[in-house]
């Protein structure tokens, strides 16, 4: 019995490994799936809470900066349809959200294409 076969039998080994696969962002239907929730939480939560969230960078914590400093509001910002404030909060925002929304839907498309050639 290969390795993996003994580890996916025990339950909490199930329950535990599915969250992990699904950062790994390794397969389409994990992608789907993480982007989307991801972004629809973006998109649901108000701006103003985002703002008064704890830093947890650890870039910000050692060096007193980060490269990504502000990329989640500004995702937020721009899902709200704000551009300006978007681009205020990190110029990459709005790329970031636009390759994320790309990758959702080529997976979304593939998924949906693999579903029908199995049929």
């Amino acid at each position: 019995m290969p390795k993996d076969d003994r580890f996916t039998k025990n339950r909490f080994c199930r329950a535990v490994s599915f969250p992990i696969s699904v950062l790994t962002l390794s397969r389409p239907v994990h992608r789907v799936v993480f982007f989307g929730v991801l972004g629809l939480t973006l998109a649901i939560m108000p701006l103003m809470t985002l703002g008064s969230a704890p830093q947890l960078s650890v870039w910000k914590r050692l060096f007193g900066w980060s490269p990504t400093e502000g990329m989640t509001r500004g995702v937020c910002a721009f899902l709200h349809g704000d551009i300006e404030t978007a681009v205020a909060f990190h110029v990459l925002s709005i790329p970031a959200a636009l390759i994320a929304a790309a990758i959702v839907i080529k997976d979304s498309v593939s998924l949906i294409k693999s579903s029908r050639l199995s049929k």
